[in-house]
Order: C-alpha cells, then structure tokens, then sequence
C-alpha cells in the first residue's frame, strides 16, 4: 500500500509541476494580470474545495477513509481563513491482534493560509490548523490479562466514546485550471494536544487525524471552485 501511495503522489507532483511549467511561459495577452487594484481589495472571493487522495486511497484498500470539504475567504490575496469538515472511519488489525473498527464520524478544523509566493495562476503557501473530533469506537478480539490472577480474557468493547484535539502546519501549492476552478496538494504535520482516555486505554485511530501517534503526516490533493 506504501507503493501505492508514493506512486500516487509522484503522479500527482508531476501533474502539478507541469502545470506550474505551463503558468511560467509568456504570458500572452489573454493572460489575466494582478493589478494593484485586485492586490488592495479585502475581499477577494469565496472558495469551496475538497480532497480527492483519501477517497480514492480508502477504496484502493487503505484500512481508513475520510470525505472532505473545505471553505475559505480570500483576503488581500495573501490571507486566506479556512474551515475544514468532513467525515472519515477506519477498520485495522492492530499487531497484539485487536480489531479496530470506528465507524464514520465528524471532524473539523479551523485556521489560516498565508500565500509567501504567487504568479497569476499558481501560489505556494503555508498554514495551520487547529483540528478537532468527537467519535466512537468498538474494539473485538481484544485479550486483557489479570496481574491478580495472571489469567487472560478475550473480550470486546462496544460504542468506547472519545474526543481529541489537534494541531497542523501545512505547506501547500495550488494551479488555476480556468477562472473558477482551481487544483492543488498540501502536506501535513500533524501533533496531538490531547485525547480523551477510557476505561481500558485510548482509540487507535483519530477521524481526521489518522493513527493515534504523538505526531504523523498527511497528504491531500483537492480541487477547488472559486466564486
């Protein structure tokens, strides 16, 4: 599956540098150039986007999946406040033998991107986001073993009820295809801030997170439609 992934996103680097080779070239005089007036304007559009990797990874076999859509304003052209919501789930065999199965639950995540570098169809930016998620989750095959009476017991947990709160930096590259429709990708660097403990430990996976870890990594690649 790590084959896959990295055979994925190799492809999709490669559509994206094309595409920024394209945007180099002279511009002719059809090409639309920033003014001073568009780079002063507050406001400059509202954009609705949504990532296509993880669909696609989910049902190429990954153990998880996760549905996402995006909101943001543009500011100056250089600010651009986003909402991020979506909905994801998981099952996996965990190597102790556990099986983990969360069904599909919301996620969020608020924060900001800051365009550092930009031509007339093409910017490069950085961000953050604040990442939030309440779900449950069963667990079967599980064995707990007594320190007491040193015996072992199969068992299973149902509806286990958790919370968690993250934190993401971002850096990303996005194309305009037309004047409305925009591709782009992102990596992530995501660390937890807290995870609500049960009874018997915490959740092995996170929806919109991914795998419970102090830190891991994400990669989306979205398109987008700008008003």
């Amino acid at each position: 599956m790590k084959s896959i992934c990295r055979y994925c996103f190799s492809i999709l680097l490669l559509m994206v540098i094309s595409a920024i080779n394209l945007n180099a070239q002279t511009p002719n005089e059809n090409t639309p150039v920033p003014t001073s007036a568009d780079t002063s304007s507050w406001y400059n559009g509202l954009v609705v986007g949504t990532d296509l990797l993880n669909p696609i990874a989910g049902a190429m076999g990954k153990d998880y999946s996760s549905y996402e859509v995006s909101v943001e304003y543009g500011l100056k052209r250089k600010y651009f406040p986003i909402a991020e919501v979506g909905m994801s789930k998981s099952d996996n065999t965990s190597d102790f033998g556990p099986v983990y199965h969360s069904p599909l639950a919301p996620y969020g995540r608020v924060g900001i991107n800051y365009a550092f570098s930009q031509s007339a169809k093409s910017f490069a930016y950085i961000g953050t986001r604040v990442g939030f998620s309440n779900f449950s989750y069963d667990v079967s095959n599980m064995t707990i073993t007594s320190n007491y009476w040193k015996e072992s017991l199969t068992t299973s947990l149902n509806r286990e009820k958790s919370n968690a709160i993250w934190t993401e930096f971002i850096g990303g590259l996005r194309v305009s295809i037309t004047n409305h429709i925009l591709m782009g990708w992102n990596v992530r660097a995501k660390f937890i801030n807290h995870v609500k403990q049960t009874l018997y430990g915490s959740p092995a996976y996170i929806p919109g997170y991914g795998s419970n870890k102090s830190k891991t990594y994400g990669i989306q690649f979205s398109i987008y439609y700008k008003f």
